[in-house]
Order: structure tokens, then sequence, then C-alpha cells
């Protein structure tokens, strides 16, 4: 039995950005230090619900369903990219008033939340990578690029079986809130995952290496300790790459860390998050 998991809720907004109508879910209040989160591939805002409300009496968060995923339009094959990824960032932090904000990204909104840190540097306070390399690894994403349809279920229930099967950590209760999110209904009655099936198979994710250095903002590196996606090696050359950069590692997480271990990610992203400056 899963202990049950409150999650206060948001308000839903949608923003237009570079031509697209993007869904954010808004936890802010106004007086306290901007966090733009953002989902991996094949993943959406609501991911985030658990951990914002866990962090929002901090913190002023807004968690984006980037383009082809969630509530978000879809964009063409060739806008599934870094570079639009991360205009699609600064254009919702535009559009909420926001001059400068700290980023949490977890694997795929880890990638593009790095390189909007290398190329805007003056848009972003600090930076969470969470779980994310810099090259994309497209071995680990192949069963999505090779994929002719998305999948379908005929109940919540089956949706739930089949993230366990890939994923047994999370918390049971939580479990079902995050698949009650993650699916649409068909006009066959059966249920299917909400994101473009073209996301994953037109992605294409910059080499980062050459912009890590580029990042000058303070920058936190999350490691789910069980993770087959960041390799303790590559995250070791990263802090050392990465100018101001520490590094955390989370016990009984492997990729999904703000799923699996909840409580210990977002105790590390809130010191992270309000720290006070080095020097202060």
């Amino acid at each position: 039995m899963g202990t049950p998991v409150s999650v206060q809720k948001p308000k839903d907004t949608f923003l237009e950005v570079n031509g697209l109508r993007l869904r954010c879910l808004d936890w802010r209040t106004g007086d306290k230090p901007p966090v733009l989160m953002l989902h991996g591939l094949a993943v959406f805002a609501h991911a985030w619900d658990h951990n914002a409300a866990a962090l929002s009496d901090a913190l002023d968060i807004v968690a984006l369903d980037q383009r082809g995923h969630g509530a978000s339009d879809r964009g063409p094959c060739e806008d599934y990219r870094t570079e639009t990824y991360a205009a699609d960032i600064v254009g919702v932090c535009d559009a909420l008033g926001w001059s400068r904000c700290s980023l949490v990204g977890q694997s795929m909104g880890g990638h593009n939340s790095m390189y909007a840190a290398a190329i805007h540097p003056e848009r972003v306070e600090r930076l969470v990578i969470s779980d994310m390399e810099p090259t994309m690894r497209l071995d680990l994403i192949a069963y999505m690029r090779d994929a002719d349809s998305l999948p379908e279920y005929a109940s919540i229930e089956e949706v739930i079986a089949d993230a366990h099967a890939r994923n047994p950590r999370p918390d049971a209760v939580l479990e079902r809130q995050r698949a009650e999110h993650t699916v649409r209904r068909l006009p066959n009655g059966r249920l299917t995952p909400m994101y473009d099936l073209l996301a994953p198979k037109c992605w294409q994710a910059l080499d980062l290496w050459p912009y890590l250095r580029r990042i000058t903002c303070p920058t936190l590196l999350v490691r789910g300790a069980e993770s087959p996606v960041l390799r303790s090696d590559v995250a070791r050359e990263m802090v050392a790459t990465i100018p101001n950069c520490t590094f955390v590692e989370i016990p009984g997480a492997g990729h999904s860390i703000g799923l699996d271990n909840p409580a210990a990610f977002d105790a590390a992203v809130r010191e992270f998050l309000t720290a006070a400056p080095r020097g202060a």
C-alpha cells in the first residue's frame, strides 16, 4: 500500500510562445524566487506536481509542458531540437515577466536547460541538471524512436502496470496520480500517452560538451544512484567542466529522481535554490 500523497493544485495557464500555445502549471504567489521546471522526453509538466507543491512555500514555481508534450501544441518535426526548446524557455520566461529565473530540468529538460544557461547566461540565476549527460545517447530511447504508433491501454490500471514494470521504485499512490496525468482518452475509449509520436523520433539533441564552460551560474548536478542514464564518470567530468558546479547523488533513485525519491530530491533542490549567494 502506498502512503497518501497530498498534492497542491496549480493554476493551469496557456502562453503564446514562438507560434505555439504552450501550457504551464503555475504555483506562484509572486513574492519568491522564480523557478521554471522542465520535464523529460515523453513526459509532461504534471510530472513535477508533488515536487512543486513541496517546494512552493519557498519558491515561485512554474512547470512547462514543452512543445509536443502534455497539453502544449505539437511542433513540426524539424523544431524538436535543442535550439528551439531553449528558445521556448526564454519565450516562456518573457511571457511570465521574468527577466531572470532558475531552471530545474529533468533529462531532456536538463539538456535544454544546459543550453539555455550557456547561450543566455544573463537570464539564468541558478541551474539544476537532473540526471542528464551533455550528449544524448539515442540507444536509450530507441524503443520510442522506432515506434510506429503510441501505445494504447484499456484502463488506467494498465498504464500503472506498464509504468511499474519499467520502474518499480515510486510510491504507489504517487504513481497513480502521475499515471492519471500521463494519458488522454481516444475516440475508441482506450488511453494513450500525451506526447507527440514525432517528439522522440525527430529529437535533434546538440552535443553540449562545447557549451558547458559557458554556463556561469551556480549549477547543481543531481544523479540517481541507480541511474543508467547519467553515468558516474560522465558526472565527474561535467562537474569538472562547468565552472561553478556542485554534485549530489540521490540514493534509492534511478533516472526519474524526483519520482523515485522525492523527499531527498526536493531537499537537495530546496537547499541549492534557497541558499544565500556566495560572498553574501
